[in-house]
């Protein structure tokens, strides 16, 4: 995703969806979209999967 406005909402999106998982106490929730949070902002970037974001 390029186009900074759109990239700009799709961030804030996750960050707001990453919090509230946080406020509402689901910490496997929060893991998972962290983690895809960080897979998308690799993507966004870099434009796809130069860094391994796998936890091992």
């Amino acid at each position: 995703m390029r186009d900074g406005a759109k990239s700009l909402e799709a961030v804030l999106q996750e960050h707001t969806a990453i919090y509230e998982a946080i406020r509402d106490r689901k910490p496997e929730e929060a893991s998972r979209l962290m983690q895809a949070h960080l897979e998308h902002s690799r993507d966004r970037l870099f434009g796809g999967g130069l860094i391994d974001l796998t936890m091992k």
